[in-house]
């Protein structure tokens, strides 16, 4: 059995989450995000400018897990929410955009692209199933020491990065179990997740660990290289780009294109983060619900 003041702590945990469905806040961060576009027609670069719509469809969360919303089945009829939307102009080929992708709290199920090019439109009804790109992520800096930031040399940070990619592999050995199960272990702690709960058996930590040695084995004491603020990415608003996409698109050939009179792509709300303008999110909640049920895991000796 586990000690009286653990059971309560458990029990203001799942409280606590609870109150968060109930009373949701608004304070999620934006990731400044770089997309750099590809659009590609016949086999060759698109060099005219192309305004184009990105439009999702599927269903917004009422709750913190998420759960799929009967109504909400394409299969059953029901026409799915515009539930994210951003549009821009690209001026050439390889331009780059700013949309930061907010996709809180939304459960998308697939995305249609449309635009025009040359005075001609095109319309890919089923794009993909998701708005954001191909991307990685990249603070462009690893450590603030005496007011001087500075960065690992490359050949670490990508030992690194492909180590942290491999902890997913991880999840494997978690193992559901009921909040009843939960209260009486002893052993290793768990989570809450979509209304389901779960425990980190031991080769969960011994694969963690294989990792966290591994990721050691990369070099952690290579030399540091300084960096200026000035050296830093940084989108229209002087925000520090934090996710680097990229996003190609093949256009339909030519002869399948349709002529257009003075049509274009709509602006999309003020998700648009693009020319300058920031993104205003659309969500009414925060992204506290993780950092609270994270912290209060650590104290119960869990790891997030």
């Amino acid at each position: 059995m586990i000690p009286p003041w653990q059971r309560t702590l458990a029990f203001l945990l799942v409280l606590t989450i609870s109150l968060m469905e109930i009373f949701p806040v608004s304070a999620d961060q934006i990731v400044p995000t770089k997309t750099t576009i590809f659009f590609e027609q016949d086999g060759k670069p698109v060099t005219d400018p192309v305004s184009f719509t990105v439009d999702c469809y599927g269903y917004s969360c009422t709750t913190f897990s998420c759960e799929m919303i009967p109504w909400h089945n394409e299969s059953g009829g029901q026409i799915p929410d515009l539930v994210f939307t951003y549009s821009a102009t690209c001026p050439s080929f390889g331009c780059s955009i700013y949309e930061p992708f907010y996709l809180n709290y939304r459960n998308i199920s697939r995305c249609t692209l449309r635009g025009s090019t040359g005075g001609m439109r095109f319309s890919l009804p089923n794009y993909s199933a998701t708005p954001l790109p191909d991307c990685r992520y990249d603070e462009q800096s690893d450590f603030w020491i005496n007011g001087t930031m500075y960065r690992y040399p490359s050949p670490y940070r990508e030992c690194r990065m492909k180590n942290e990619r491999d902890r997913w592999q991880c999840s494997d050995y978690k193992q559901e179990v009921t909040f009843a199960q939960l209260l009486n272990m002893t052993g290793p702690w768990g989570y809450l997740d979509n209304g389901n709960y779960w425990v980190f058996s031991p080769d969960y930590y011994s694969c963690m660990e294989r990792i966290d040695t591994q990721i050691t084995n990369c070099g952690q004491d290579q030399p540091l290289i300084a960096v200026a603020p000035s050296d830093f990415i940084t989108d229209p608003t002087g925000m520090r780009i934090s996710r680097f996409c990229t996003m190609n698109v093949t256009l339909p050939d030519s002869q399948a294109f349709a002529a257009v009179t003075t049509e274009m792509p709509g602006q999309s709300r003020n998700s648009l983060y693009f020319s300058g303008t920031r993104g205003v999110d659309i969500s009414q909640q925060d992204n506290l619900v993780y950092f609270t049920s994270c912290t209060m895991l650590r104290i119960l000796g869990g790891r997030c």
